[in-house]
């Protein structure tokens, strides 16, 4: 009886040689001779029919990897396998088909095991949509300061012309701040908690850099917080 397997990972994952090398040999195995093919910065697919060959692309910036796949193919077509990283519906997407369930259900659990020693320790923090939270804050604070504000028994009089046109553009001001703050956290959150990242060839030195980036960042921003309750709670 013919059986097909499709199961994606949603986590964001940090894809290194020794992954790579796992997941190509589980597929040779089980399924046929492997090709791999990248999806590049540079907008160039690149295809390889060798894991050494893999391997050894130097994966510099400008032509970067931004998604791989992994097919495999037995000769008599009965078996075929598939492994793409980065792909967009899914950050890791896996399919394996084949006549007969026994000659892949080792390999789906071999393939689970390998993929999931993948997943970046920030994974969690990279679903989180920093931008949004902060936007969202902010117009509950604005919310909250204009009906305690509108809560005031005492009657409003009338702004002069100038004093209005003064105040629009402080408001404009303030919701510029507030735009540009949301773009600069979102830039800040695309770059140092990606949902893909190649640690492959010259990607392995960005990684780590990046990484130390990332403690940087998380360690600031936990430093603020607690200093702003300290501060909050001194001063009471």
């Amino acid at each position: 009886m013919a059986v097909k397997f499709d199961f994606g990972i949603k986590s964001a994952f940090v894809l290194r040689p020794n992954t790579v090398e796992r997941v190509w040999t589980i597929l040779e195995s089980a399924v046929g001779s492997v090709t791999a093919i990248t999806s590049c910065a540079d907008n160039a697919k690149r295809e390889y029919e060798s894991l050494p060959q893999l391997l050894a692309f130097d994966n510099a910036k400008v032509k970067e990897i931004r998604s791989l796949d992994l097919t495999a193919r037995s000769k008599d077509f009965k078996r075929q396998g598939s492994v793409t990283f980065g792909s967009w519906s899914d950050h890791i997407e896996v399919t394996l088909s084949a006549e007969d369930e026994k000659d892949i259900s080792q390999a789906r659990e071999e393939l689970r095991d390998a993929l999931d020693g993948a997943k970046a320790w920030y994974s969690t923090i990279s679903r989180v949509d920093l931008p949004k939270m902060l936007l969202m804050s902010l117009l509950l604070l604005w919310l909250v300061t204009n009906i305690t504000l509108g809560e005031s028994s005492e009657p409003r009089r009338g702004v002069e012309f100038g004093r209005a046109v003064l105040l629009a553009l402080q408001v404009l001001g303030v919701f510029g701040a507030i735009g540009l703050l949301c773009w600069f956290m979102w830039k800040i959150h695309a770059r140092y908690f990606p949902r893909s990242f190649f640690a492959l060839g010259q990607g392995v030195d960005r990684y780590q850099i990046d990484d130390n980036m990332r403690w940087v960042v998380i360690i600031g921003f936990v430093v603020s917080v607690f200093g702003s309750l300290v501060v909050a709670f001194v001063t009471g």
